[in-house]
């Protein structure tokens, strides 16, 4: 911009700033302290207040952070129960859990776990809160999973606490038909919300797509003023008979060879028809799926290890033979047998399951 541009817009100032200067009075010296004094004092005032702010709004955060509920409808009056870090009386498991050797009694977590030995721990997974028994003060509800992590094998119960981490009961519990207990929530009545399944899941039931042939259903229990019972939900899992039943045949053996393992079996059909399967395996810490014969599809994209699932289609009578070879990935021995669990695809159902599950155990040339 040049200075013939600046021109008109000084000359039209100059000519406002004459007209009016003779009307304008000066506050003076004194004025213009007070002036300042007053802009100090309020500047001062301000930056107190956002000090303040500073201190004030963080502690409020981490206060609320701290009160958080993890679930449930029901806030506690008091600090949140820190049942991971706690020694707490836990029920027995049931006689029929599909992992033995689980205590129970007064066991300390430390950072929601308690360790077992070896591989097996107990995982504090989840807590809810409810007044279960409507006495005014709020109850921790919490699911524990006792886990063997080489064998991949879990086993579930959930229980109820008091204020002061006194057992209050056992809610449910792994057993019979109750394969997996996955999820737990609280309700606005002091009830508990349980979902169950009727196949084992693995890993705690963190990656569901780990138990693709599990089916799920929620169950409602109520403290009854001496135990909790079921109070609503289904009973049990349905069952559709029908003609087809698929049968595992095997020697039960991995055989190793160096550092690469063979397991074989047969899926027969004794049906009329043919069925589509899935069958569901997990390998122990230190072996790899190298490849799979006999026409199961799988591995999925991205694996690299640990449990697996395929399938394919099963004719009726001639059946389907598999093979799958592993590799070593340490130089350990394995000592963890594989289960292997074959049943039909979803919409499709096998009126005995007893002979669709078999044990692999290793042997070493």
């Amino acid at each position: 911009m040049t200075d013939f541009d600046i021109d008109p817009l000084v000359r039209e100032f100059a000519e406002f700033r004459d007209e009016v200067a003779p009307h304008v009075r000066s506050a003076g010296v004194a004025k213009t302290r007070q002036t300042v004094r007053v802009r100090r004092r309020n500047h001062m005032i301000a930056a107190g207040i956002l000090t303040a702010l500073a201190i004030i709004v963080p502690a409020a955060a981490y206060g609320t952070h701290r009160e958080t509920v993890p679930a449930g409808p029901i806030r506690p009056p008091g600090p949140v129960q820190d049942l991971g870090n706690a020694t707490l009386d836990l029920p027995p498991w049931a006689p029929d859990a599909l992992l033995a050797g689980c205590p129970s009694g007064r066991l300390v977590f430390r950072n929601d776990s308690h360790p077992i030995g070896g591989a097996k721990s107990i995982h504090l997974e989840q807590v809810v809160h409810a007044d279960v028994d409507h006495d005014g003060t709020v109850d921790a509800v919490a699911r524990f999973a006792c886990v063997d992590a080489a064998a991949d094998v879990s086993t579930y119960q959930v229980v109820a606490f008091a204020a002061d981490n006194a057992m209050r009961g056992q809610v449910a519990v792994q057993t019979g038909p109750v394969k997996a207990i996955c999820d737990v929530r609280a309700d606005a009545d002091g009830t508990v919300s349980i979902e169950v399944g009727d196949f084992p899941a693995p890993l705690r039931c963190l990656v569901r797509q780990q138990a693709p042939l599990m089916k799920t259903q929620w169950r409602t229990y109520a403290w009854t003023g001496a135990q909790f019972a079921q109070s609503a939900g289904p009973t049990s899992f349905p069952r559709v008979v029908t003609t087809d039943d698929l049968r595992v045949f095997t020697d039960g053996l991995v055989v190793f060879n160096g550092d690469e393992g063979i397991m074989d079996f047969t899926v027969g059909n004794h049906g009329k028809s043919p069925v589509p399967y899935q069958a569901v395996f997990a390998m122990p810490a230190g072996t790899k799926l190298k490849s799979i014969e006999g026409g199961c599809a799988g591995p999925p994209p991205g694996y690299r290890g640990g449990n697996l699932t395929c399938g394919g289609t099963v004719d009726p009578q001639t059946g389907l033979w598999l093979m799958f070879r592993f590799t070593r990935t340490d130089a350990r021995r394995q000592t963890t047998p594989i289960t292997v669990h074959v049943r039909p695809s979803p919409g499709y159902t096998d009126p005995n399951l007893t002979n669709n599950d078999v044990s692999f155990t290793f042997r070493y040339r």
